[in-house]
């Protein structure tokens, strides 16, 4: 029963045949425990990649093509990760703001990694 459910909402995607075409390089991650710091301001972040960031934010806070300097928060189970980087504003709507990245440095590359992994590994729902 709960897998006709699930499967005829199927998260709003695309059929099967057209799931190859993306425009996404990375996939989005919505479950860590992230926020944003942006000028001494936080924001709840909704998902983010290693491609950009959309979180929550009045979109008079920000124009587009601006350019930020930022920080990610990562709650890990031991410990909070601070991920620095760059980026540019993208897109706005009413509440919500999304940054590209800038390219990734060697650094935050390896941060995200890991903090992929370590969430991965941690996860409950990961089968083993």
């Amino acid at each position: 029963m709960y897998k006709n459910y699930i499967s005829s909402y199927a998260f709003c995607a695309a059929p099967a045949n057209d799931m190859a075409v993306s425009r996404r390089d990375e996939e989005r991650r919505s479950h860590d425990l992230c926020v944003l710091v942006i000028e001494g301001h936080v924001y709840p972040v909704h998902d983010w990649s290693a491609g950009g960031i959309l979180f929550e934010a009045p979109q008079s806070h920000f124009k587009l093509e601006q350019a930020c300097n930022m920080t990610m928060k990562f709650k890990l189970h031991d410990r909070i990760v601070d991920v620095s980087h760059k980026g540019e504003v993208i897109r706005k709507s009413r509440n919500q703001i999304a940054i590209q990245f800038a390219p990734l440095t060697a650094d935050v590359r390896k941060k995200f990694d890991m903090i992929k992994r370590y969430n991965r590994d941690a996860s409950p729902y990961t089968a083993n």
